[in-house]
């Protein structure tokens, strides 16, 4: 219907035919919908479609899925709500994933608010996403959004207390080491890398990205 210009009657049939669905078959219905109401631009259709696909039951939707659902959810409130508080959103929808994805989450939010503008809030929730888990990609991209936002002073602040606090939990000298990178801040990157050898002496890798810090610095006498 979509290709011979019947958009508008396919989403009506598409949003009938979930209505009546059972578990188990509603679920394609409703990704189909919010699919074909992005394509349509329309907006309101989307989010309630993939509203009702994060809000499914364990049993009738996989963790991937309901993060895709997600994420069109987000991308559509985003696009109709500049001004929407992403991080309620996120909150919202929490206790619907698994403590092993919700760090993907908030992820997914992160990139929904940075790709319509609202750097601010992307910041908000990179820190949330990677205070769970500290996958390097998104350090990168956190940096990104939060020098657009004005805000890598902010991103590296909260990590730098996060170090503070637990000294010997390696994973925030990593954060720190790697904002600094991103910041262009290659001494203080070699001095965070540095400590953390000190404070971790048996972790192999710390002392191979140390060294190639300092080769990288032309000290590689260090």
């Amino acid at each position: 219907l979509g290709r011979i210009g019947r958009a508008d009657e396919q989403r009506k049939l598409l949003a009938d035919a979930a209505d009546r669905a059972a578990s188990g078959h509603r679920e394609s219905l409703l990704e189909r919908l919010a699919s074909a109401c992005l394509d349509a631009r329309d907006l309101p259709c989307a989010a309630r479609a993939a509203q009702r696909l994060v809000e499914s039951a364990p049993e009738d939707l996989d963790e991937g899925r309901r993060l895709a659902a997600f994420a069109s959810l987000a991308g559509a409130r985003f696009a109709a709500e500049p001004a929407l508080d992403a991080l309620a959103l996120v909150n919202s929808v929490a206790g619907r994933f698994g403590p092993e994805t919700l760090p993907d989450v908030y992820g997914t939010g992160a990139r929904a608010a940075d790709a319509q503008g609202a750097f601010d809030q992307s910041v908000t929730l990179w820190i949330e996403a990677l205070n769970r888990r500290t996958d390097r990609a998104w350090i990168r991209e956190a940096m990104r959004g939060a020098e657009r936002a004005g805000a890598a002073d902010r991103l590296l602040a909260f990590f730098e207390k996060q170090r503070a606090r637990s000294p010997r939990d390696v994973r925030w000298a990593i954060v720190v080491r790697e904002l600094r990178l991103a910041n262009r801040d290659l001494a203080g990157a070699i001095e965070v890398s540095k400590a953390a050898v000190q404070v971790r002496p048996e972790k192999r890798e710390l002392w191979t990205e140390t060294a190639d810090l300092l080769e990288r610095d032309g000290r590689p006498q260090e």
